[in-house]
């Protein structure tokens, strides 16, 4: 059994628990039905990822993020966060618009950039057997993005994070 601690207490608390195949736990999402194995199993037509290694996300911001996707036309919501900051891509060419008027790099007058928050996604099943999850990024508001706070996006991924994590918690943050 996988996270049997994880499961005992979804258990106690009412949760409905899918268990996920060594398959799906070791995909890395090429075909997304491995990964998300469940789309055609459960018997919903949407559903809300909610990462579970975001210790700052508020249930509000969880509770928010489902009202805004019960709102929407499109299938597709998605968590992001906002960045004034500069942008290279992967040749060192600039990508972020040069403010007018300045001659320094300065966050105040750089425009908003958004970058995922990877804690919060919301898509229809169904499309999840096509191979598509939340719809099409290359295409504009077939994605709906719901902006967040960075805080309430900090992941946990290495032990480092863990760490830092604690402290911040500890320190009442």
């Amino acid at each position: 059994m996988f996270e049997p601690e994880l499961i005992s207490l979804g258990k106690k608390a009412g949760v409905n628990i899918f268990y996920r195949s060594e398959k799906s736990r070791n995909s890395e999402g090429i075909p997304m039905t491995d990964i998300y194995e469940w789309w055609n199993k459960l018997p919903y037509k949407y559903c809300v990822l909610i990462n579970a290694c975001n210790p700052f996300l508020l249930p509000g911001t969880i509770d928010n993020f489902i009202s805004k996707y019960c709102e929407i036309e499109a299938d597709g919501l998605f968590g992001v966060t906002s960045k004034r900051n500069y942008f290279w891509n992967d040749k060192f060419s600039l990508i972020s618009k040069w403010p007018d008027g300045q001659e320094i790099m300065n966050t105040k007058y750089v425009g908003n950039t958004y970058e995922a928050a990877h804690c919060l996604y919301a898509g229809n099943m169904s499309k999840i057997g096509k191979g598509i999850w939340m719809g099409d990024f290359s295409k504009p508001g077939d994605i709906v993005l719901f902006p967040m706070s960075e805080k309430e996006s900090m992941d946990i991924d290495y032990e480092w994070q863990f760490k830092m994590c604690e402290i911040l918690y500890k320190g009442g943050f």
